[in-house]
C-alpha cells in the first residue's frame, strides 16, 4: 500500500494536459495503482540480448518492477497494464520532485523475439546506448526514461531489432530508416518525410503562441523563375510596391515555404509594419547535400543570376541592410557563408540550428568555418543565431548543434560583429524554426526584437546577463 500512496501522492501534484486541451494523464492514478496491484500468470518474452536491467526512475515502472519481484512465478499477466497505458497514451509524464523538470517515460510492447529497442529522436538522441530501452524481467515491457523540461515539444520514432550502428558510419542508414515506425500508443503522428511517419510530443507545459500553427500568405503572388540549373519562387506580399523593396532570401525554400510558413509571417510582419517591405525569394534545391555545403558555383547563382534577375523585375533597395539570407541545418552554414561573401548583397544573416560542423571532404584541421570567420578581415557581419535546447546530440566533430552554435556565436562576438542569439525548447525540427524566425527577421531587417524571450546580444552575452529562463542554453 505504501507504493500506493505514493503514486497517489505523485498524480494530484502533476496531473498534466496537452497545451491543446487534449487530456493525456488523467489516468495515471489507475494505471500506478494497477501498477502497484498487478496479478500473475501470462509467460512472455525471454531475456534475450537486452542491455542489463536498471533501476527504474519512473514511478509507474518501479512500481511494476516492485511487483514482478514480488511475484510467486517468473511471470505477469501485462495485458491489463497495457490496457491502461494505450487508454491514456504514451510517452508517460511523471513530476521530478524537487525540479523543475518531468520524467518522460517511452514504452515499447516486445514479443519474443525481440532484442531490442529504440527510440531515436530529439528528446533521446540518435546514439546508442542512450536511447535503448531496457526489458523489465518477467515482462513484456520495455522503457526507456528521461528528464526533460515540461515546455519541449520533440519528434521521435522506434526501431525494434536495430543494428545500432551511429548513424554517420553506416552507409545503409536511409534503408534503416525504413524500419524504424511510430509509437502505435500515441496518437500524435507527424510525417518526417514521404513514407517516414513519426509521433510527436508536448510538454504539459507547453504553450503555443500566435507563430505556432503553420499559416497560409493571405493575398500575395507567386511567380516560379527558372535560372540556369536552379528554381526560385518569388513572394510578393500584398501591399508591397515594387520600387525600394529588400529582399529575404530563404534557402531550402520548399521546406521554408510549407513548413516554416515564411510567405505568410512575411507578409505578417509587414503589414504591422514590423519589418520594412520586401520581396521572398524561395531558394529550391536539385540535391541540398551539394548546392548548400560552401561552394564557389552556388555563390556565383546568387550573385550573379539571382540578384540581375531580381533586379530586372523590381527596384531593388540599394542598402544591404534591407537583404537577409535566410536557412537552416545546412541552409544556415550556406546563409553565414554567403553572408561572408557577399556583403555587398545581404547586410544580415539569419542561421538557424546551422550545421557549423561541417568541413570539406579530407579537411582535418579542425572547424573550417570558425577558421574561416576568425582569418576575416571583412566589415562586420549582423547574424542572427538560435538552436534547440535539445541539439545537445554528438554531430559529426564530435559536439553538438547547440554546442557548435554556441561557438560560432562567441567567435563572431569576438571579433565585434553584431549577433543576436536565443534557443528554443525543442530539437532540430521546422515546427522549432518556424516559432523563432519572425523574432529573427524583426531583428535582421529592424533592429528590433519585438520582445523576444530569451533574444540576447553581444553586449548581454560579455556582461554574462543570464538568459530567460524558458529558454534554457548559456
Amino acid at each position: 500500500m505504501k507504493g500506493i500512496g505514493m503514486c497517489a501522492q505523485l498524480v494530484r501534484a502533476h496531473r498534466f494536459h496537452r497545451a491543446s486541451g487534449v487530456v493525456r494523464n488523467q489516468a495515471l492514478v489507475t494505471l500506478l495503482v494497477f501498477a502497484a496491484t498487478l496479478g500473475t500468470s501470462l509467460a512472455v518474452a525471454p531475456e534475450g540480448r537486452a542491455q542489463e536491467v536498471r533501476e527504474p526512475r519512473s514511478p509507474t515502472m518501479a512500481a511494476l518492477k516492485a511487483r514482478t519481484e514480488a511475484a510467486p512465478t517468473d511471470s505477469l499477466d501485462t495485458d491489463p497494464f497495457w490496457r491502461v497505458v494505450a487508454a491514456r497514451a504514451t510517452p508517460l509524464v511523471e513530476a521530478l520532485p524537487g525540479t523543475d523538470s518531468v520524467l518522460v517515460t517511452f514504452l515499447w510492447r516486445g514479443d519474443p523475439g525481440t532484442r531490442n529497442a529504440l527510440i531515436f529522436g530529439d528528446l533521446t538522441g540518435w546514439l546508442p546506448p542512450a536511447n535503448e530501452t531496457a526489458r523489465l524481467p518477467a515482462t513484456d515491457v520495455w522503457y526507456l526514461s528521461v528528464a526533460s523540461r515540461p515546455d519541449v515539444r520533440f519528434r521521435y520514432r522506434i526501431a525494434e531489432n536495430d543494428s545500432r550502428r551511429i548513424y554517420w558510419e553506416d552507409p545503409d542508414f536511409r534503408e534503416r530508416l525504413q524500419a524504424f515506425r511510430s509509437d502505435p500508443l500515441n496518437p500524435d503522428t507527424v510525417l518526417l518525410a514521404p513514407g517516414q511517419p513519426g509521433s510527436w510530443f508536448e510538454g504539459p507545459a507547453f504553450r503555443p503562441d500566435q507563430w505556432t500553427p503553420p499559416r497560409q500568405p493571405r493575398g500575395g503572388s507567386r511567380d516560379t523563375l527558372v535560372l540556369g540549373d536552379h528554381r526560385v519562387v518569388l513572394y510578393e506580399p500584398s501591399g508591397v510596391e515594387r520600387g525600394d523593396v529588400g529582399v529575404i532570401v530563404a534557402l531550402d525554400g520548399g521546406a521554408y515555404d510549407a513548413l516554416v510558413s515564411t510567405p505568410a509571417t512575411a507578409e505578417r510582419l509587414m503589414e504591422e509594419r514590423t519589418i520594412p517591405p520586401a520581396v521572398l525569394v524561395l531558394v529550391l534545391h536539385r540535391d541540398r547535400n551539394v548546392e548548400l555545403p560552401p561552394n564557389e558555383p552556388f555563390v556565383r547563382f546568387v550573385a550573379d543570376t539571382l540578384f540581375p534577375a531580381l533586379e530586372a523585375r523590381y527596384e531593388v533597395a540599394a542598402d544591404p541592410s534591407r537583404s537577409v539570407v535566410v536557412g537552416s541545418s545546412l541552409g544556415g552554414l550556406a546563409a553565414l557563408y554567403l553572408g561572408v561573401r557577399l556583403p555587398q548583397r545581404f547586410g544580415s544573416v539569419v542561421g538557424q540550428s546551422g550545421a557549423y560542423w561541417w568541413s570539406p571532404p579530407g579537411d582535418q584541421d579542425g572547424p573550417w568555418l570558425s577558421r574561416l570567420l576568425a582569418s576575416r578581415e571583412d566589415p562586420a557581419l549582423r547574424v542572427y543565431l538560435d538552436a534547440g535546447t535539445l541539439e545537445t546530440q554528438p554531430v559529426r566533430g564530435g559536439a553538438s548543434m547547440l554546442r557548435v552554435t554556441q561557438q560560432i556565436r562567441d567567435l563572431l562576438c569576438a571579433r565585434g560583429d553584431d549577433v543576436a542569439y536565443r534557443t528554443f525548447p525543442a530539437g532540430h525540427m521546422y515546427e522549432g524554426w518556424r516559432s523563432t524566425l519572425p523574432g529573427a527577421l524583426a531583428w535582421a531587417l529592424a533592429d528590433v526584437s519585438g520582445g523576444e524571450a530569451g533574444l540576447r546580444d553581444c553586449d548581454d552575452l560579455l556582461s554574462g546577463k543570464s538568459p530567460d529562463p524558458r529558454q534554457g542554453g548559456s
